[in-house]
């Protein structure tokens, strides 16, 4: 693999890659926006009546990929260049802008754009949190139930630190939870009434997030990014705040609440 030759430089012939969990967590984290200042424009289009959704942005190298492309480091291995560390989500117009004046817009400028969008998004989400009805856990919890599922008999509970470790989950992951877990009481609600006409809510909710969990576990997601992927799998491609803000809610509910993520 390229990740493994002896010399971190490379040629602008060298084929990129893209790892999925870093695609996840570059898309998850910045709500799916432009990096660039003042824009925060959003990177999908929803689906037409006849095409599907699709994504607009593009992922720009904070340090080029190859070794005489914008912003190039030759320290960098291919590893390292083709990561969430060295990726920015940009909107088409901004990805020109930003590559063909490349010696005004430094490496350094683009990690600060990157770190200033994600804490915006973290303050967005608590923002929208007051906003948050059953209609958004509603549209949230059955897209979920739209994935096929096994169902599971576990129902003992471990205590959220001890879950959060065994997980792997660092402060970014538990800024998350934080923010998810004040919607509990509303998840909670919101299952309980829906369990009223159909006893086995609650249940097949809780198998379609262990079986998309043990997917991810079982093509090597883990901490983080294994997090940042169920996320990603409850939000779908939306980049509304309501429906992302949701989403954390419900995904918040089921690490504390069921036994989805490892014991």
């Amino acid at each position: 693999m390229a990740a493994n030759v002896p010399s971190p430089s490379t040629s602008s012939k060298t084929q990129r890659s893209y790892p999925r969990p870093d695609l996840k967590k570059l898309f998850g984290w910045s709500a799916g926006r432009c990096a660039f200042p003042g824009c925060h424009d959003k990177c999908l289009e929803r689906e037409t009546d006849i095409d599907g959704s699709i994504v607009t942005g593009i992922i720009a190298h904070i340090s080029a990929h190859s070794d005489n492309g914008p912003r190039a480091n030759r320290a960098l291995t291919i590893k390292e260049r083709d990561s969430y560390d060295n990726w920015v989500l940009l909107c088409p117009k901004h990805h020109i802008i930003v590559d063909g004046q490349n010696n005004y817009y430094t490496s350094e400028m683009l990690r600060q754009w990157k770190t200033d969008l994600e804490q915006w998004v973290d303050s967005k989400l608590r923002e929208v949190l007051p906003l948050i009805t059953h209609a958004e856990i509603k549209q949230v919890c059955f897209s979920v139930l739209q994935n096929p599922s096994v169902p599971s008999d576990s129902f003992d509970l471990t205590p959220i630190v001890e879950k959060i470790r065994k997980n792997g989950l660092t402060i970014r992951s538990q800024k998350l939870l934080q923010i998810g877990s004040a919607l509990n009481n509303d998840v909670a609600e919101f299952v309980q009434f829906m369990s009223v006409a159909d006893a086995q809510f609650s249940e097949r909710l809780k198998a379609a997030f262990v079986t998309e969990y043990d997917t991810l576990h079982q093509t090597g997601f883990r901490g983080d990014d294994l997090f940042e992927a169920l996320l990603v799998f409850v939000t779908g491609v939306s980049p509304e705040f309501e429906v992302q803000c949701a989403a954390l809610g419900v995904l918040a509910y089921m690490f504390i609440m069921c036994e989805v993520f490892e014991k």
